[in-house]
């Protein structure tokens, strides 16, 4: 089953806002730092992260 995360990215982001995203997003060519990806794929249900960086602040709730 494929985990499923509420992203909120903020002001300092080109598209600022919320979306549900996926495992099959929070990869490397995405841009995605390695200890981002480890950091959102240890959650369980509910649990969340901040995995702001110098871009800004981006915010990562796991909801299924």
């Amino acid at each position: 089953m494929t985990k499923q995360f509420k992203a909120t990215w903020g002001e300092g982001y080109i598209n600022p806002g919320s979306k549900v995203i996926t495992t099959n997003d929070i990869i490397e060519e995405n841009g995605w730092d390695d200890w981002a990806i480890e950091k959102v794929m240890s959650l369980e249900i509910g649990e969340s992260c901040d995995c702001s960086d110098y871009s800004g602040v981006l915010l990562i709730e796991r909801i299924s």
